[in-house]
């Protein structure tokens, strides 16, 4: 699941504010460069860039 996608599905399905999603995942990359730079390879390569 992209960035992206989850923001929408958390909107969606848990009425969670798109900004809230986005400083959470901003921080969660702060503290997890790795997984998250082997995250992006492994779901879609063009995402790889942008971490």
């Amino acid at each position: 699941m992209s960035q992206d996608e989850c923001v929408e599905a958390l909107e969606k399905h848990a009425s969670i504010q798109p900004l809230v999603t986005l400083t959470v995942w901003k921080e969660l990359m702060k503290e997890n460069e790795a997984f998250f730079h082997a995250y992006s390879h492994g779901i879609h390569p063009s995402y790889a860039s942008q971490y």
